[in-house]
Protein backbone atom coordinates (compact mmCIF):
# COMPACT_ATOMS: atom_id res chain seq x y z
CA UNK A 1 0.00 0.00 0.00
CA UNK A 2 1.21 3.56 -0.59
CA UNK A 3 1.84 5.46 2.62
CA UNK A 4 3.40 8.62 4.04
CA UNK A 5 6.37 7.85 6.28
CA UNK A 6 6.43 9.28 9.80
CA UNK A 7 9.95 7.85 10.09
CA UNK A 8 11.07 10.19 7.30
CA UNK A 9 9.78 13.20 9.25
CA UNK A 10 11.58 12.02 12.40
CA UNK A 11 14.79 11.61 10.39
CA UNK A 12 14.42 15.15 9.03
CA UNK A 13 14.09 16.62 12.53
CA UNK A 14 17.11 14.72 13.80
CA UNK A 15 19.03 15.78 10.70
CA UNK A 16 18.44 19.41 11.69
CA UNK A 17 20.45 18.78 14.85
CA UNK A 18 17.55 18.62 17.31
CA UNK A 19 18.52 16.58 20.35
CA UNK A 20 16.13 17.93 23.03
CA UNK A 21 12.50 19.09 23.00
CA UNK A 22 11.78 21.09 26.14
CA UNK A 23 8.05 21.06 25.45
CA UNK A 24 6.22 18.01 24.12
CA UNK A 25 4.87 16.39 20.99
CA UNK A 26 1.49 18.00 20.37
CA UNK A 27 -1.18 16.86 17.91
CA UNK A 28 -4.06 18.92 16.54
CA UNK A 29 -6.93 17.40 14.54
CA UNK A 30 -9.26 20.36 14.04
CA UNK A 31 -9.03 20.24 10.24
CA UNK A 32 -12.05 17.89 10.38
CA UNK A 33 -14.89 17.44 12.86
CA UNK A 34 -14.39 15.11 15.83
CA UNK A 35 -16.94 12.45 14.87
CA UNK A 36 -15.17 9.10 14.86
CA UNK A 37 -17.65 7.53 12.46
CA UNK A 38 -20.44 8.76 10.16
CA UNK A 39 -23.71 9.33 12.01
CA UNK A 40 -25.37 6.85 9.61
CA UNK A 41 -23.29 4.14 11.33
CA UNK A 42 -24.73 4.86 14.78
CA UNK A 43 -26.25 1.74 16.28
CA UNK A 44 -24.41 -0.55 13.84
CA UNK A 45 -21.28 -2.68 14.12
CA UNK A 46 -19.64 -1.16 11.02
CA UNK A 47 -16.85 0.59 12.95
CA UNK A 48 -16.59 -2.09 15.66
CA UNK A 49 -16.00 -4.74 13.01
CA UNK A 50 -12.81 -3.04 11.88
CA UNK A 51 -14.09 -1.49 8.66
CA UNK A 52 -12.34 1.73 9.71
CA UNK A 53 -10.40 2.96 12.67
CA UNK A 54 -11.67 6.02 14.59
CA UNK A 55 -11.75 8.81 12.02
CA UNK A 56 -9.84 12.05 12.50
CA UNK A 57 -7.66 14.60 10.74
CA UNK A 58 -4.56 13.42 12.66
CA UNK A 59 -4.17 9.66 12.39
CA UNK A 60 -1.32 7.17 12.20
CA UNK A 61 -1.76 3.60 10.94
CA UNK A 62 -5.43 4.21 10.11
CA UNK A 63 -6.15 5.04 13.75
CA UNK A 64 -5.31 1.56 15.06
CA UNK A 65 -2.85 0.85 17.86
CA UNK A 66 -2.41 -2.87 17.15
CA UNK A 67 -3.09 -5.36 14.37
CA UNK A 68 -3.76 -9.11 14.68
CA UNK A 69 -0.88 -11.35 13.70
CA UNK A 70 -3.29 -13.51 11.69
CA UNK A 71 -6.38 -12.26 9.89
CA UNK A 72 -9.34 -14.41 10.90
CA UNK A 73 -13.09 -13.89 10.99
CA UNK A 74 -14.16 -11.98 14.09
CA UNK A 75 -10.64 -10.80 14.97
CA UNK A 76 -10.13 -7.09 14.36
CA UNK A 77 -7.44 -4.46 14.78
CA UNK A 78 -7.43 -2.49 18.05
CA UNK A 79 -8.69 1.09 17.60
CA UNK A 80 -7.04 4.03 19.35
CA UNK A 81 -9.16 5.69 22.03
CA UNK A 82 -7.83 9.04 20.78
CA UNK A 83 -6.27 8.78 17.29
CA UNK A 84 -4.56 12.19 17.45
CA UNK A 85 -3.02 11.43 20.85
CA UNK A 86 -1.93 8.03 19.56
CA UNK A 87 -0.23 9.73 16.59
CA UNK A 88 1.58 12.14 18.92
CA UNK A 89 2.71 9.32 21.22
CA UNK A 90 3.91 7.21 18.31
CA UNK A 91 5.89 10.13 16.88
CA UNK A 92 7.31 10.79 20.35
CA UNK A 93 8.52 7.18 20.35
CA UNK A 94 10.11 7.59 16.91
CA UNK A 95 12.07 10.61 18.11
CA UNK A 96 13.16 8.97 21.35
CA UNK A 97 14.35 5.96 19.37
CA UNK A 98 16.67 8.44 17.63
CA UNK A 99 18.06 9.66 20.98
CA UNK A 100 15.93 12.83 21.13
CA UNK A 101 15.02 13.82 24.69
CA UNK A 102 11.37 14.95 25.07
CA UNK A 103 10.55 16.54 28.41
CA UNK A 104 6.88 17.44 28.00
CA UNK A 105 5.29 14.17 26.91
CA UNK A 106 2.54 13.93 24.28
CA UNK A 107 -0.94 15.40 24.05
CA UNK A 108 -3.84 16.26 21.77
CA UNK A 109 -4.84 19.93 21.89
CA UNK A 110 -7.96 21.65 20.57
CA UNK A 111 -6.13 24.87 19.70
CA UNK A 112 -2.58 25.74 18.73
CA UNK A 113 -0.93 28.98 19.89
CA UNK A 114 -0.31 31.75 17.39
CA UNK A 115 3.14 32.48 16.00
CA UNK A 116 4.31 28.92 15.52
CA UNK A 117 7.38 28.44 13.34
CA UNK A 118 7.55 25.53 10.91
CA UNK A 119 10.71 23.50 11.42
CA UNK A 120 10.02 20.60 9.07
CA UNK A 121 7.13 19.14 7.11
CA UNK A 122 6.17 16.05 5.21
CA UNK A 123 3.94 15.86 2.16
CA UNK A 124 1.52 13.09 1.39
CA UNK A 125 1.55 11.16 -1.84
CA UNK A 126 -0.19 12.91 -4.76
CA UNK A 127 -3.96 12.77 -4.34
CA UNK A 128 -4.41 10.66 -7.47
CA UNK A 129 -2.25 7.91 -5.92
CA UNK A 130 -4.38 8.01 -2.77
CA UNK A 131 -7.54 7.70 -4.87
CA UNK A 132 -5.95 4.83 -6.83
CA UNK A 133 -5.28 2.94 -3.59
CA UNK A 134 -8.78 3.67 -2.30
CA UNK A 135 -10.50 2.26 -5.38
CA UNK A 136 -8.08 -0.60 -6.07
CA UNK A 137 -8.21 -2.01 -2.53
CA UNK A 138 -11.62 -0.62 -1.48
CA UNK A 139 -10.05 1.33 1.41
CA UNK A 140 -12.96 2.42 3.60
CA UNK A 141 -11.01 4.76 5.89
CA UNK A 142 -9.51 6.65 2.95
CA UNK A 143 -12.97 7.04 1.43
CA UNK A 144 -14.41 8.43 4.66
CA UNK A 145 -11.58 10.92 5.12
CA UNK A 146 -11.64 12.07 1.49
CA UNK A 147 -15.35 12.83 1.86
CA UNK A 148 -14.55 15.04 4.86
CA UNK A 149 -11.78 16.72 2.85
CA UNK A 150 -14.27 17.30 0.02
CA UNK A 151 -16.59 19.03 2.47
CA UNK A 152 -13.73 21.19 3.72
CA UNK A 153 -12.75 22.18 0.17
CA UNK A 154 -16.29 23.12 -0.85
CA UNK A 155 -17.71 24.70 2.31
CA UNK A 156 -14.93 25.01 4.87
CA UNK A 157 -16.55 22.29 6.99
CA UNK A 158 -14.58 19.05 7.22
CA UNK A 159 -17.51 16.76 7.94
CA UNK A 160 -19.21 13.78 6.35
CA UNK A 161 -22.47 15.68 5.83
CA UNK A 162 -20.71 18.60 4.09
CA UNK A 163 -18.77 16.16 1.95
CA UNK A 164 -21.97 14.40 0.92
CA UNK A 165 -23.49 17.72 -0.18
CA UNK A 166 -20.33 18.49 -2.15
CA UNK A 167 -20.49 15.08 -3.83
CA UNK A 168 -24.05 15.82 -4.95
CA UNK A 169 -22.95 19.15 -6.37
CA UNK A 170 -20.13 17.53 -8.32
CA UNK A 171 -22.34 14.73 -9.65
CA UNK A 172 -24.96 17.29 -10.62
CA UNK A 173 -22.34 19.16 -12.62
CA UNK A 174 -21.75 15.91 -14.53
CA UNK A 175 -25.49 15.94 -15.37
CA UNK A 176 -26.08 12.62 -13.59
CA UNK A 177 -29.67 11.86 -12.53
CA UNK A 178 -29.59 11.97 -8.74
CA UNK A 179 -33.23 11.05 -8.19
CA UNK A 180 -32.36 7.64 -6.75
CA UNK A 181 -28.98 8.58 -5.23
CA UNK A 182 -28.38 9.11 -1.52
CA UNK A 183 -24.95 9.61 0.05
CA UNK A 184 -24.55 9.29 3.83
CA UNK A 185 -20.92 8.19 4.09
CA UNK A 186 -17.77 7.99 1.99
CA UNK A 187 -17.33 4.22 1.80
CA UNK A 188 -20.89 3.19 0.98
CA UNK A 189 -20.94 0.77 3.90
CA UNK A 190 -24.19 2.05 5.39
CA UNK A 191 -27.29 0.45 3.91
CA UNK A 192 -28.92 3.88 4.04
CA UNK A 193 -26.90 4.83 0.95
CA UNK A 194 -28.65 4.53 -2.40
CA UNK A 195 -27.01 4.35 -5.83
CA UNK A 196 -28.83 3.39 -9.00
CA UNK A 197 -27.30 1.41 -11.84
CA UNK A 198 -28.19 4.25 -14.23
CA UNK A 199 -26.25 6.75 -12.12
CA UNK A 200 -23.17 4.51 -12.06
CA UNK A 201 -23.32 3.94 -15.81
CA UNK A 202 -23.73 7.67 -16.44
CA UNK A 203 -20.71 8.43 -14.25
CA UNK A 204 -18.54 5.89 -16.07
CA UNK A 205 -19.67 7.06 -19.50
CA UNK A 206 -19.13 10.71 -18.59
CA UNK A 207 -15.47 10.07 -17.81
CA UNK A 208 -14.77 7.20 -20.20
CA UNK A 209 -12.41 4.24 -20.35
CA UNK A 210 -9.34 6.44 -20.89
CA UNK A 211 -9.94 8.66 -17.85
CA UNK A 212 -8.13 9.01 -14.53
CA UNK A 213 -11.18 7.38 -12.93
CA UNK A 214 -10.81 4.29 -15.12
CA UNK A 215 -7.08 4.14 -14.44
CA UNK A 216 -7.75 4.15 -10.68
CA UNK A 217 -10.06 1.13 -10.73
CA UNK A 218 -9.00 -2.36 -9.68
CA UNK A 219 -7.74 -4.58 -12.52
CA UNK A 220 -8.64 -8.23 -12.94
CA UNK A 221 -5.93 -10.68 -11.94
CA UNK A 222 -3.79 -7.98 -10.32
CA UNK A 223 -3.41 -6.96 -6.65
CA UNK A 224 -6.63 -5.41 -5.40
CA UNK A 225 -10.26 -6.39 -5.09
CA UNK A 226 -10.22 -8.15 -8.48
CA UNK A 227 -7.07 -10.20 -7.85
CA UNK A 228 -9.01 -13.47 -8.06
CA UNK A 229 -11.84 -12.39 -10.33
CA UNK A 230 -11.81 -12.59 -14.14
CA UNK A 231 -8.26 -13.89 -13.76
CA UNK A 232 -8.38 -16.40 -16.61
CA UNK A 233 -6.31 -15.88 -19.77
CA UNK A 234 -9.11 -14.15 -21.70
CA UNK A 235 -9.93 -11.46 -19.14
CA UNK A 236 -6.92 -11.06 -16.86
CA UNK A 237 -5.74 -7.47 -17.05
CA UNK A 238 -8.69 -6.43 -19.21
CA UNK A 239 -11.42 -5.75 -16.61
CA UNK A 240 -11.10 -2.40 -14.81
CA UNK A 241 -13.85 -2.14 -12.21
CA UNK A 242 -14.97 -1.23 -8.69
CA UNK A 243 -16.58 -3.99 -6.69
CA UNK A 244 -18.84 -3.55 -3.71
CA UNK A 245 -20.26 -6.07 -1.27
CA UNK A 246 -22.70 -5.72 1.62
CA UNK A 247 -24.74 -8.40 3.38
CA UNK A 248 -27.77 -7.50 1.24
CA UNK A 249 -26.23 -6.29 -2.01
CA UNK A 250 -23.29 -6.73 -4.33
CA UNK A 251 -22.16 -4.68 -7.27
CA UNK A 252 -19.53 -4.43 -9.97
CA UNK A 253 -19.07 -1.54 -12.40
CA UNK A 254 -16.31 -0.61 -14.76
CA UNK A 255 -14.86 -1.23 -18.19
CA UNK A 256 -13.72 -4.20 -20.27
Amino acid sequence: FPYTSADALADTLVGLGITTITGGVVANETRYDNLRQPTAWDGTSLARDGNTGPLGAMMLNDGFVAFPAVREAGIFSTPAADPALHAAQAFDDLLEARAVTIRGGSRNVAELPAGLIEIANIESLPLIEIVDEMLTFSDNATAELLLKELGLAFSGDGSTDSGALAAFEILGTDAIDLTSVRVVDGSGLSDVNRLSCDAVIALLETHGADSALADALAVSGRPGTLAFRFSGPLLSGRVHAKSGSLTTATGLAGFV
